[in-house]
């Protein structure tokens, strides 16, 4: 927010705030602070930010959790803020400051003053309790930003010291006398090189670089006009433009309006700025520049929230992924060291059958391979430190340790792959999560797989050990990235076999539904969002005659084509294979195989963890994933 944007916004508040009282005070993260506040004309959330990417002070409509031990700063303004009244919203000049003043009643019951500063200046923005004194200074109680002399030796921001306002920028007034303003602007920087708005920027008080640019519009000077090649007489249109844009941003008529930019993101200002009209910018009004602001910076704090919450659980399914992939690695090694288990065999019956002709202290022995279809001889090496018979005894203990190994590695390779197909699909529905309540459903479901703790303590679910279904062959493929693979009857991961489904029959238990799409054709398509929707909806909603999709060999969502008939329209398997390309790991590839079959050659194994499960009679079509067919889709609906 530039000078003038705040000076709308203050004259928006103090009418709204003015004798309110504050209820509550709640600091939901390090730098974001709300006030509950009650006034005649109804209750109201105040944030206070000092956030570098969004510092600001106004009316919001958000709700945001609360951690359960409140920090420091949050304790002081229980303590010296709840209860108080509000006495008037100010702003220093044009500067991006917003002052709350408040009305207290001291140790002593006497009324007194506090002033909690909002300083919305990017990096360096803060927010600050301040205590008046009677020699007209202000003493800092705290900030949420300390700030020591180390860092900063104009502005020492700590308890007990005196506040120092930010140092002037010797600005021009935007208010001032319009002949005045245009003949100091001429004089500052009618010999600069660089363009009009960018002068104009750096020379007024309170102009962001938007207001700047609209001041240039209004004042009929074309783009990339540098300061310099300006005429006298256009010095003067141009300070009538600022003054009158200064003058509506403190007097009125206000508009709220949000721009969406593709860059630099949206913008919310007090009025339409008619150079983004003319470019042609997406816009809205908005309720009053609190709703605008609140559309705004609520929507990027939400955006920010959701990638917090998404790294970490990318974070910690990574960990889980990269761990059983090391595992099955070493895994797949002693298998392939084992893999001559049957010829160790072999050389140890071949030497049984011969060992009357080893003579002691041989290193070898040739004798015929009766193993070999053509016949032939082989050539057995022994170590002549030991007799024949303790040769003998060392092939056949060889034979013994690799065939073992190759049943009880084997066996956990199964259980490894399933479970590194079983991460990947996660990894892949934590990727595509649209808002936090899916990424929620996605937590708790890795609670309830026993991969993260909840609040109560460690989830339930298999140990790290033993998650994973247990391995056996199946004519079918399997889907979620998993090979042609199913689980043998053994104890369940997790649960029983369809834990994953959901709670309820008729829902896919707690939290968002899987999304809905409709086909040019008319057809409805249902797409899970994460695993326990995967399994609810195709074990449990879609009939035996819907058509089944899911990416082949790649993690990805459940599609559901409902009720397609005996001879589906091709455009709705393409739309439906379209749907399920996107909604997969294989997003951002050009050509996307996808398998389809009917709901009922769809089957979950005994054991298996959610989403995952094996299906045949699969035909496969290759689609490339459109997002602009994923919207399209969605508007139909």
């Amino acid at each position: 927010m530039d000078g003038l944007t705040i000076r709308a916004l203050v004259r928006e508040l103090n009418p709204a705030l003015q004798r309110g009282r504050i209820n509550k005070v709640y600091q939901p993260t390090e730098l974001d602070l709300v006030l509950h506040t009650y006034t005649p004309q109804g209750s109201f959330r105040l944030i206070v930010s000092a956030n570098p990417g969004r510092p600001r002070l106004h009316i919001t409509g958000l709700e945001r959790e609360n951690p359960k031990t409140p920090p420091a700063f949050c304790m002081l303004l229980r303590r010296r803020l709840e209860g108080a009244r509000i006495l008037g919203v100010e702003q220093p000049g044009w500067e991006r400051i917003i002052r709350l003043r408040c009305g207290v009643t001291d140790e002593l019951g006497n009324p007194a003053e506090l002033v909690l500063a909002v300083e919305c200046m990017g990096k360096h923005s803060n927010v600050l309790l301040l205590e008046p004194q009677a020699d007209g200074r202000e003493r800092i109680m705290d900030s949420l930003k300390r700030v020591p002399e180390t860092v900063n030796r104009y502005r020492e921001i700590l308890p007990g010291r005196s506040y120092v306002a930010p140092p002037p920028q010797d600005k021009l007034d935007p208010l001032s006398d319009p002949d005045a303003l245009a003949a100091a602007l001429r004089e500052r920087a009618g010999n600069q090189e660089r363009l009009v708005a960018d002068a104009l920027f750096r020379q007024v008080d309170g102009l962001g670089p938007e207001m700047a640019a609209e001041a240039v519009h209004l004042a009929g000077i074309p783009e990339g006009v540098a300061a310099r090649d300006l005429p006298l007489d256009a010095w003067a249109d141009l300070a009538h433009a600022v003054s009158g844009l200064a003058r509506r941003a403190d007097q009125g008529p206000w508009q709220a309006t949000r721009y969406h930019r593709t860059k630099g993101g949206d913008l919310a200002v007090p009025y339409p700025l008619e150079h983004l009209d003319a470019q042609g910018l997406p816009h809205a009004s908005c309720l009053d520049l609190s709703a605008c602001l609140d559309q705004v910076h609520g929507a990027q704090e939400e955006a920010q929230r959701l990638e917090g919450v998404r790294q970490s659980l990318r974070a910690r399914v990574g960990k889980e992924l990269e761990r059983n992939q090391r595992k099955l690695g070493l895994q797949e090694e002693s298998l392939r060291q084992a893999a001559d288990a049957d010829g160790l065999r072999q050389v140890g019956e071949l030497l049984t059958a011969n060992l009357h002709a080893v003579p002691p202290g041989a290193a070898e022995v040739t004798v015929d391979d009766y193993f070999n279809p053509e016949g032939g001889r082989r050539t057995i090496p022994l170590d002549p430190h030991r007799t024949p018979a303790e040769n003998l005894r060392g092939y056949f203990r060889r034979y013994t340790r690799a065939r073992n190994t190759l049943k009880g590695a084997g066996e956990q390779a199964e259980r490894s792959r399933a479970e590194v197909a079983y991460l990947e699909q996660v990894m892949a529905t934590i990727e595509q999560a649209e808002n936090i309540p899916e990424l929620e459903e996605i937590r708790r479901e890795l609670v309830g797989e026993g991969y993260m703790e909840n609040a109560a303590g460690r989830g339930h679910g298999a140990s790290a050990a033993g998650r994973g279904a247990a391995g056996g062959k199946s004519r079918g493929k399997s889907a979620g990235g998993a090979p042609g693979r199913a689980g043998k009857k053994g104890r369940p991961a997790g649960g029983k076999s369809d834990a994953g489904a959901g709670s309820g029959k008729g829902r896919p238990g707690e939290g968002s539904s899987p999304a809905r799409f409709t086909t040019t054709t008319g057809h409805v398509v249902l797409v899970g969002r994460n695993n326990r929707q995967n399994d609810w909806l195709t074990l449990r909603h879609a009939g035996d005659g819907d058509l089944w999709f899911h990416t082949k060999d790649i993690p990805g969502s459940h599609v559901i084509l409902k009720d397609p008939g005996e001879d589906p329209p091709e455009a709705a398997i393409r739309e439906a294979a379209g749907l399920a390309a996107y909604y997969s790991k294989g997003r951002q590839s050009g050509q996307v195989p996808v398998d389809y079959t009917l709901r009922r050659h769809v089957r979950k194994p005994a054991g298996a963890k959610p989403g995952m499960v094996i299906y045949d009679h699969q035909h496969t079509v290759f689609v490339t994933p459109d997002p602009e067919l994923v919207e399209r889709l969605r508007s139909e609906h």
